[in-house]
C-alpha cells in the first residue's frame, strides 16, 4: 500500500506520475497478485506464529512446520510459484486475501496510475480477474489492463477480464522471418516446450501473423502489447546473433502492427544479453550511441503521423519473392502501402501509385520512381483513395 522508502517513498511515485502525465504519457504498474515474497507482512506473521497466525488461510499450507529455506529436494510446507520457497502463493478463494488484493489494485489506480500489467495471470482464478477489472474500472474507466499470457489468450479477452496481453505468439514469427539468416534456433525458453526461435519463410510468417491477429476482434488487437523481447526472454539482438540490420526490420514491423509496440529497455542502446538473467543487464548510461535510439524515434514519429498504422486493418499482398514482404495498413483514405526487403539483394518493386515519392523510407531507395528496393530496406507510401 506504499512505495518502499528505498525507492523514494510515495512522494517519488507522485512526482513521476505528474512528470509523465505532463508529457502526455501514461504509467502502467506491474502487479504480482499470484504470490508474495517471504518478507510480506502476512506471510512473515505466519512464519513466526505458525498454526496460531490469523493469516494461516491466506496461503496454501500443506504441512507443519513451515520451512521457508528448505534443503534441495525438501518441502517448504506450502505451495509456491514454480516451487520457489521465496514466493508463496495466495489463496484467492479466501475473502480477506481477495479484499486485500483488490484494495491494492484500487489504491494505485486511485493514485492516478493508468493501468496494470499482470504477472502470471493464468495461475490466478478467472473470477478474481473479473472482480479485479470491475474494481479498477470503477475508479478509472480508461485504465489499461494487460496480462502476461504466453499462449492463446482468448479465454482472458472476452471483455470481462483483460483488455490485451503480452503478444508473445507474434514475437517468434517476427524474429524468425526478418532474422531467418541469423536467428539462433538452438535457444530454449523454460516457459515453452519447443524452441520458438526458428527461421520462417514468407508464407509461414504471413500465416503466423494472420493466425494470431485472427484470434481476436479488431478492437482487442488494438489493445495488445506487442514486443520482441522482455525480462523473461533473451534479448532480440542476442536471438538475432548481433544482426542489427535484422533488428531494425523487426522493430519496424513491430511499429506497423495493430496494438501497442513495446520496446524493452536498452534496445535503443544495442544491449544484447542472453537468457535470463543476462537479459536483465544494467543500462549503459555512459554510452554515446544514438543510431538505434534515432531509429526508434523515427518509427514512433511515423506511427503518430500515419493513422493507418494505429488501425486494426492489415492485409498481406503477394510479392512473388521470399525476401520481399508487401502489406497494406488501414482502409479508405488513410491507407498505407508497405514494402520490406529482408534480404541483401535488391528486389524489383512497383509502387501502388507510380510517380509519387515515398513518404518515408528506412534506407535510401534508388529514387522517387522506385523500381528496385535495396537490400535490408523499407519503403512506405501513402496510398490515398480518390
Amino acid at each position: 500500500m506504499r512505495v518502499d522508502p528505498l525507492l523514494g517513498g510515495n512522494g517519488a511515485l507522485e512526482a513521476l506520475i505528474e512528470a509523465v502525465h505532463l508529457r502526455g504519457m501514461r504509467l502502467i504498474l506491474d502487479g504480482v497478485f499470484n504470490h508474495c515474497g517471504r518478507g510480506f507482512w502476512a506471510f512473515h506473521h505466519l512464519l513466526e506464529n505458525g498454526r496460531d497466525s490469523p493469516y494461516r488461510d491466506w496461503f496454501h499450507v500443506e504441512q507443519w512446520p513451515l520451512n521457508p529455506y528448505p534443503e534441495p529436494g525438501k518441502s517448504s510446507g506450502y505451495q509456491c510459484w514454480w516451487n520457489d520457497p521465496a514466493l508463496a502463493k495466495f489463496r484467492h478463494d479466501h475473502p480477506p486475501v481477495r479484499r486485500h488484493l483488490l484494495e491494492v489494485a484500487r489504491t494505485w489506480i486511485s493514485a492516478a496510475v493508468d493501468g496494470w500489467r499482470l504477472d502470471v495471470p493464468d495461475e490466478v482464478p478467472a473470477d478474481f480477474w473479473r472482480a479485479f477489472r470491475q474494481t479498477v474500472r470503477a475508479v478509472n474507466p480508461e485504465a489499461w489492463i494487460v496480462g502476461e499470457i504466453w499462449g492463446d489468450a482468448r479465454p482472458w479477452l472476452s471483455g470481462d477480464q483483460f483488455d490485451g496481453v503480452m503478444n508473445y505468439p507474434l514475437v517468434w514469427g517476427i524474429l524468425g522471418y526478418f532474422g531467418a539468416a541469423s536467428v539462433r534456433s538452438e535457444l530454449k525458453l523454460a516457459a515453452l516446450p519447443d524452441n520458438p526461435y526458428q527461421p520462417l519463410d514468407r508464407a509461414g510468417f504471413e500465416q503466423r501473423i494472420c493466425e494470431v491477429l485472427g484470434r481476436h476482434a479488431p478492437a482487442v488487437n488494438r489493445c495488445m502489447l506487442n514486443l520482441l523481447d522482455s525480462h523473461d526472454t533473451p534479448r532480440a539482438l542476442h536471438v538475432l546473433n548481433g544482426d542489427e540490420a535484422a533488428l531494425r526490420l523487426c522493430l519496424l514491423f513491430l511499429f506497423l502492427l495493430p496494438g501497442a509496440p513495446c520496446v524493452y529497455y536498452g534496445t535503443e542502446m544495442g544491449l544484447d544479453g542472453g537468457a535470463e538473467p543476462g537479459c536483465r543487464e544494467g543500462y549503459p548510461w555512459e554510452s554515446t550511441r544514438r543510431d538505434l535510439a534515432d531509429w526508434l524515434r523515427d518509427l514512433a514519429a511515423l506511427r503518430r503521423s500515419l493513422p493507418a498504422l494505429r488501425s486494426a486493418a492489415l492485409h498481406f499482398l503477394d510479392s512473388g519473392h521470399e525476401d520481399l514482404l508487401l502489406l497494406r495498413r488501414g482502409e479508405s483514405k488513410e491507407r498505407v502501402w508497405v514494402a520490406i526487403n529482408r534480404g541483401e539483394a535488391p528486389q524489383p518493386l512497383s509502387p501502388p501509385t507510380p510517380g509519387r515519392p515515398p513518404l518515408w523510407r528506412s534506407v535510401s531507395a534508388t529514387d522517387a520512381d522506385t523500381t528496385f528496393l535495396a537490400g535490408r530496406s523499407t519503403l512506405i507510401v501513402a496510398d490515398p483513395v480518390p
